[in-house]
């Protein structure tokens, strides 16, 4: 299975993990187009390929996937959107929403983001199912052991697929629920100790400064990516837990 992973920063953490986990996932290829921030936005659709739109998205494409500069959807099976703007998402179990209501909640979520507009660009040179995954929630500077009700987040990713993703051969995943904390955060410990994505330029593959709680490091990219194959593989045996 080869696997084409797009996005931006947050992408670092699911690349280091894959250099210690791909000799346990011997029949799966992951391929990474990154560049950090909103670099993204400069990505074109031409003649059926995902195109960088200068040449630094261009040489972060070649470097990141091991010699490709550009996306041709023909030679992968399946696609994973991931981070680019898109944040969690919470919807209240206790409520009743309208079906119209919750897919206007799911719109107003999603229109603003990179990861959208990736998206709809991707589907419009392909018709495999793609993969979302969000941003990682942000790392708890303290966390309140009383709460760890999780049941809102996992409520507003239902919400997401039933009301958006699953109409277009789609669908957006979780981050591992073993990396939650206090309902709306991630456990610090999972950011603690992140580098930057490494793109080849100055300043790549630098440790992020402990104050930085969007990024997360290896341990949290390797819990993604086993939850990850285990939804793309259910009926193969995997040895890359924690």
């Amino acid at each position: 299975m080869n696997v084409c992973v797009i996005g931006n920063s947050h992408v670092g953490a699911l690349k280091k993990a894959w250099d210690e986990l791909a000799c346990d996932y011997p029949n799966v290829n992951l391929f990474f187009f990154a560049r950090g921030s909103n670099s993204l936005e400069y990505l074109n659709v031409k003649n059926g390929f995902l195109v960088p739109g200068n040449d630094k998205v261009k040489q972060a494409f070649i470097y990141t996937s091991g010699g490709r500069e550009s996306v041709d959807p023909k030679e992968y099976d399946v696609f994973l959107v991931y981070g680019l703007g898109l944040g969690g998402f919470f919807v209240g179990n206790d409520s009743f929403y309208s079906r119209s209501l919750l897919q206007q909640a799911c719109i107003d979520h999603l229109k603003k983001t990179l990861s959208l507009n990736v998206f709809k660009k991707l589907r419009s040179i392909t018709d495999k199912k793609i993969y979302v995954g969000h941003s990682p929630l942000p790392a708890a500077h303290k966390v309140d052991e009383s709460d760890c009700n999780n049941l809102d987040y996992f409520n507003g990713i239902e919400v997401l697929n039933s009301h958006f993703y699953e109409g277009l051969n789609s669908m957006i995943l979780p981050q591992p629920e073993k990396t939650l904390c206090s309902g709306r955060f991630t456990c610090r410990s999972y950011s603690s100790g992140s580098f930057t994505l490494d793109v080849g330029n100055k300043g790549g593959g630098e440790l992020h400064p402990e104050v930085d709680v969007k990024h997360m490091n290896k341990m949290f990219g390797r819990l993604w990516l086993v939850d990850f194959l285990s939804e793309l593989l259910p009926d193969q045996e995997f040895y890359g837990g924690e």
